[in-house]
């Protein structure tokens, strides 16, 4: 047998970028399976198995953290930048209260708020000692 009908047999080669599709058009089959308590590694085996996922648990872990967790994480993050912190309310603290416009009281902490000023024509080093 010669190279080239070894070549015309063999299983055509894969294009870069193949097993992101794959994972990409089952990305909401895999999110609901994690989401219901099954592990990564589960679920790509189960694919795997299958012939439904041709890439490597270690890549396939890649993208489910990449394309469901990071997804998840952002959604939280949205809703804590939703809520509206509560201010801090220290009995120590030296503060004034301004009252606002709508009636509440605003408390500024101008004494504990210290901040770096850098001053470029000050004294080097050597005559501070």
């Amino acid at each position: 047998m010669s190279l080239t009908d070894e070549l015309r047999k063999s299983p055509p080669a894969r294009q870069r970028g193949y097993g992101r599709q794959a994972f990409l058009a089952r990305r909401e089959e895999i999110q609901q399976a994690v989401d219901e308590g099954f592990s990564s590694a589960e679920v790509w085996q189960h694919l795997h198995d299958k012939g439904l996922m041709p890439i490597q648990y270690r890549q396939f872990a890649r993208y489910v953290d990449k394309y469901i967790n990071k997804e998840a994480k952002e959604e939280e993050r949205k809703i804590s930048v939703d809520k509206k912190p509560e201010p801090v309310k220290d009995k120590d603290a030296k503060s004034t209260e301004v009252k606002r416009t709508d009636g509440e009281p605003k408390q500024l902490k101008t004494d504990l708020v210290k901040r770096f000023e850098h001053n470029p024509s000050a004294k080097p080093d050597e005559e501070l000692f």
